[in-house]
């Protein structure tokens, strides 16, 4: 059995493996990058270092997340460094099994490049998220090169 991070993110959940994830951080004040995409809501400094931060609801779905209490921030490991997701909640941490797990196949027409596989569980359609799929080539350029507006 594998543990997962599961939040919700438009009313889906979706979930990223724990070691992919370094912390849970709760929300709050971001910082403005000038002349960004709508999806990056900012950056914050953590642990020392630049942290953009991204509202997965926007970028997915095109909907802005409502700031609530419980919106949190997932910090992920991503090409090398660190992104912040701002997710609506999470849910918790599941141990989920292979025999419950479904690789992305053809068959279906709403499959994103994004979504590495499902899990069908008690809980519903968990969507496995592929972090490094989450972005075109050009968004990835534009979240490396944020540091250099922000300095």
């Amino acid at each position: 059995m594998e543990q997962y991070v599961v939040f919700e993110s438009n009313n889906q959940k979706f979930g990223l493996s724990v070691p992919q994830v370094e912390k849970v951080i709760e929300y709050k004040d971001i910082k403005d990058i000038p002349d960004s995409s709508d999806y990056l809501l900012g950056y914050l400094q953590y642990d020392g270092k630049f942290l953009p931060i991204i509202d997965l609801n926007l970028r997915l779905y095109n909907l802005s997340t409502a700031i609530k209490r419980e919106n949190k921030i997932l910090v992920v490991n991503w090409k090398g460094g660190l992104v912040g997701l701002l997710v609506e909640k999470i849910i918790g941490i599941y141990k989920l099994s292979k025999d419950q797990y479904e690789e992305k196949n053809g068959e279906y027409q709403i499959i994103k490049d994004y979504m590495k596989g499902f899990f069908n569980t008690e809980h519903g359609i968990i969507i496995i998220l592929d972090t490094d799929k989450v972005f075109t080539p050009e968004q990835e350029e534009e979240i490396k090169g944020l540091s250099s507006k922000v300095e």
